[in-house]
């Protein structure tokens, strides 16, 4: 017999519910999960007197409607650093590196 575990959330959303189907999975951790896939009615959409539309940029990573808005610096820096690096990279890489097949550059992963 297998014990198991199941939260309050999860009861309630499996309650008065038929599943369809269920995988038994192993994760890296050792544990074993069970993933329940259930019917269930498409719930009636709310109406709501606040509304956000969000514009998502390069400069600003994100502008509300409202008004708010984040700066990309941040995340510009580090793909700057990532396509330097990269491009680096690439300059460096001899003919031995990379092998072509049918107009594909395929690398080559050495194994000792």
């Amino acid at each position: 017999m297998i014990k198991m575990g199941a939260g309050n959330y999860q009861r309630g959303k499996l309650k008065d519910k038929k599943p369809t189907s269920a995988t038994l999975c192993k994760h890296k951790d050792g544990n074993y999960y069970i993933h329940i896939q259930v019917k269930d009615d498409v719930p009636e959409p709310s109406d709501s007197e606040s509304v956000i539309g969000v514009d998502l940029g390069r400069r600003d990573i994100a502008v509300t409607s409202d008004g708010y808005s984040w700066s990309g610096q941040d995340i510009h820096q580090v793909r700057d650093k990532f396509s330097r690096v990269r491009a680096s990279l690439q300059k460096k890489a001899s003919k031995g590196t990379r092998r072509i097949v049918d107009g594909w550059v395929m690398p080559i992963l050495m194994v000792r």
